[in-house]
Formats: structure tokens, sequence, C-alpha cells
């Protein structure tokens, strides 16, 4: 796990007891294979999407394809139709920030079947791989035309 992603993991499994079970195996040489990734994303009520070494990941958008409600870190990126805090994804700055969605979340306090919904609504409109092609289409027709 990159460095910058094991510290908020487990801070998280040191202060979330009722989730601890999604916290395993945290060593700094874990790697999960892509079976284990997969059923992970897609059983969990919760996705979660750390900053490691870059920005823009392909995790991003395969998070926003579960169904779980994506808690992603906030990053300063320009994302053209990027998902709407609040509506299709839950941001946080800091480590308090995330264990407060999280607990959110797992206390029903949060509508995630709302949230769930937009999120895959937001990614089928704008974020497959047509929809993005036909946007960067778009801007260079701005661009040279």
């Amino acid at each position: 796990i990159h460095p910058r992603r094991r510290r908020p993991l487990v801070h998280c499994h040191d202060n979330l007891p009722a989730s601890r079970a999604g916290f395993r195996n945290l060593g700094a040489n874990t790697r999960w294979t892509v079976n284990r990734q997969n059923t992970g994303r897609n059983t969990g009520r919760i996705i979660l999407n750390f900053r490691g070494a870059g920005y823009d990941t392909f995790r991003y958008w395969e998070n926003a394809a579960c169904k779980a409600v994506h808690i992603s870190q906030r990053m300063p990126l320009f994302i053209p139709h990027d998902f709407i805090e609040g509506q299709s994804i839950l941001r946080f700055s800091g480590v308090e920030e995330l264990i407060m969605l999280i607990d959110l979340v797992l206390e029903g306090k949060i509508q995630d079947d709302r949230i769930i919904q937009e999120s895959r609504h937001h990614l089928v409109n704008f974020h497959l791989t047509t929809k993005r092609a036909m946007y960067l289409l778009d801007r260079l027709r701005m661009v040279f035309v």
C-alpha cells in the first residue's frame, strides 16, 4: 500500500471498530490480487479513493461504477463533468473528515442508495469511454475549427 494511502487506512482501522473487517492486512508490502480487489469493490457499502503517487487513476473511475458510496480524497485536478460532492460522491481532505463521512454512511445518516444511483447515472452520462472521447473531440474542434 502506498504510504500516502496507508496512514488514513490505519487511522480508520484504529478508530472505526465496526468496519475493521474491511481494513485487514495493511502492511507496507500488502498486494491485493485483482480478484480480491474486485470482490472488495463489489461487496462493500463504501469504496475509498486515496491519492497515491499521482492524482488521476483508473481506480477513480472503476470506483464510481461500484454499488457502494464512493468517498474520495479531494484532488487539485480539473475533471470535466466531475462528480458532484454530496450528490454523486463524498469527498474528504483529512483523516478526521474521512472518518466522519464513513460514520455517517455506516450509521445510515446519509442516503447511500441515492448517492450510489446518482454516481452510476453520472458515470454513464459523462465518463464512459465514448462520452470522454466525444468530449475530447468537441474540445479539439473548438481549437482547430
